[in-house]
């Protein structure tokens, strides 16, 4: 009892400690996921941001040529005018480092550089998809003055038709400025690739001279992502070995990308201090936890033990223990119940007792009246009869024959009854099953039921009691014929069942097939009940009967039916030894 009192103190602390422990967990899992997330979207927005002023500053760049391409075409304006007009634009507008127009066949008419001889364009790229009718965008490059170039072309149109091409070289410093003013944290660094990879500008010292060099970032996953235009959040190795937290933000209408990338080492700083913090209050509480629950359990052990030791009592059927409990509290209250319950228990016991008796009773005598009354009634018409039919010898000679079958029936009736609750002593031997059964189809020719029999191929020998045997397969036989209306057939088969382990024979199967009625769900659930029948006639026993004597023969027996299609009886009996 001291080890069930210690098992029980220790699940006492156990059922405080787990709710404490996984609330504890949930707590430092769910601030953890709660920081990675706020961190993670923090640093996402500020890349969205950027992508957004980046992809801004090019599209008015484009904007600004494609308005400028269609005012010097509005009017008829001299080639000098031309050269004003753009000249004014370089000076206004700071991203255009030069400005130059060509014909359509490619030959500069007007450009922005001083002392310039006008060169043939028409076999550069600018040109050739410019005069086709798009608008286009080179890759970056880093100009002689070191900064980040790039080149636009537009269409210049007069009416409908395309006269020439005007493009301008624009210069990307403010992107430059705005990358380089993006920090997070300490360590915290922001970086653009163009559509193919180019790493463009890059927010960290170190790396910029990357920039200069040219430096194709493409091979690595993140600028992967990037430029698939997937917006995500991933943690990865960074350059010089260490983890990285990336958020990526893709620039849709230039095919470029923002990456910014921070150790993980800082971004998660703060959720490893909130662990920590976390995982030391749960420590302190659960240390706090243990002790109220060893102090507590032994308080709680003492009224817990009588209730144990009463519901074992209880449990072997002493109903006569009391329960002392004087704790004044729920435990007390709950002894005072286990008492009420005790007694309550011990009238329902006696009211069971006598219900089933009752039931019992009940069932063989409604099963008695059912069954003897047709043949009482039969007897007692032919008495009345016989009065005054006493002189027609033909006439006695059926009455005779009425009282004996109907008697017979009786005795059958109570023969039934008196084996369910007197099982006699049964004398197994090995013998024939085929030889056996064979004989008793027999004696159910003629009847309007096709009987056949498909026997295994060798003789099979069983281990039973020869009568108990027969009892049983003429009850099945009997109930297969009077499920099936008209004409019908009833099919008999044998098989044997080898070990799991062995080859050798350890039962014999025999089934009974019949295409007749069937019978339903509900009634297969209590066909082998004592006083339950299907049938118009009899007492309901057989089924009853012949189950206990397969079972008293170390043999089994189960049923299987379906409405409208017929039922198969399985009897299966150890085999014996062959001859």
């Amino acid at each position: 009892m001291k080890k069930i009192s210690n098992k029980l103190i220790a699940l006492l602390i156990l059922s405080a400690l787990v709710p404490m422990i996984t609330f504890g967990i949930i707590s430092i899992w769910t601030s953890r996921q709660t920081t990675y997330a706020s961190v993670s979207q923090g640093n996402l927005n500020v890349a969205l941001r950027a992508a957004e002023q980046i992809e801004l500053y090019v599209s008015n760049s484009f904007d600004v040529l494609k308005a400028l391409a269609e005012n010097i075409n509005r009017a008829d304006l001299k080639d000098w005018q031309k050269e004003r007009v753009i000249k004014n634009y370089v000076i206004n507008f700071e991203e255009f480092e030069q400005i130059y127009i060509t014909d359509k066949k490619g030959k500069e008419v007007v450009t922005t550089i001083l002392g310039m001889e006008l060169t043939d364009r028409s076999g550069e790229d600018f040109f050739k998809t410019a005069i086709s009718g798009k608008t286009y965008r080179s890759e970056v490059f880093v100009s002689d003055n070191l900064v980040p170039t790039m080149t636009i072309a537009v269409p210049l149109k007069r009416l409908t038709e395309i006269d020439g091409v005007i493009a301008a070289e624009i210069n990307l410093v403010d992107m430059w400025h705005l990358v380089d003013s993006i920090r997070i944290g300490e360590e915290g660094y922001a970086f653009v690739v163009s559509h193919s990879g180019l790493l463009i500008a890059h927010g960290e010292g170190d790396a910029k001279a990357l920039v200069l060099q040219e430096k194709n970032l493409g091979d690595e996953e993140v600028v992967q992502d990037v430029l698939r235009g997937r917006l995500l959040t991933k943690i990865y190795p960074g350059r010089k070995g260490e983890q990285m937290l990336g958020v990526t933000a893709p620039i849709d209408s230039l095919g470029w990308g923002v990456i910014i990338e921070q150790p993980t080492s800082e971004a998660f700083r703060a959720a490893r201090i909130m662990t920590y913090e976390l995982t030391v209050l749960i420590t302190l509480f659960l240390l706090i936890m243990v002790s109220i629950g060893f102090l507590g359990g032994r308080q709680i052990v003492r009224p817990i033990r009588e209730l144990i030791e009463a519901t074992g009592l209880i449990s072997r059927g002493d109903l006569s223990q009391r329960v002392e409990i004087t704790t004044r509290d729920e435990l007390s209250e709950l002894g005072r119940s286990f008492d009420m319950m005790r007694e309550r228990l011990s009238e329902l016991q006696e009211e069971i007792r006598r219900q089933e008796r009752s039931a019992t009773f009940g069932r063989i005598a409604a099963g008695l009246v059912h069954d003897l009354r047709t043949p009482i009634k039969n007897i007692e018409n032919s008495s009345r009869l016989i009065q005054r039919m006493f002189d027609d010898e033909a006439y006695r000679k059926t009455f005779q024959r009425t009282v004996e079958r109907e008697f017979t029936n009786i005795n059958r009736f109570l023969d039934d009854l008196y084996d369910l609750t007197h099982p006699a002593p049964l004398q197994p031997i090995s013998i024939n099953l085929h030889k056996e059964i064979q004989e008793i189809v027999e004696n159910f020719q003629g009847n309007g039921v096709s009987i056949t029999a498909n026997y295994y191929q060798e003789d099979l020998r069983i281990y039973v009691d020869k009568f108990a045997l027969e009892r049983v397969v003429k009850n099945i036989i009997n109930n297969a014929i009077q499920a099936i209306p008209g004409e019908g057939e009833l099919k008999i088969s044998t098989r044997p069942i080898t070990g799991q382990s062995t080859e050798e024979i350890d039962y014999i199967e025999v089934s009974f097939t019949d295409d007749g009625c069937g019978i339903s769900p509900e009634r297969l659930k209590t066909l082998f009940d004592d006083y339950t029948t299907t049938k118009k006639k009899g007492l309901g026993l057989g089924l009853a009967v012949s189950k206990t004597l397969v079972e008293q023969m170390k043999g089994s027996i189960k049923v299987e039916s379906e409405m409208g299609k017929g039922t198969t009886f399985y009897l299966r009996f150890p085999a014996g030894q062959s001859t």
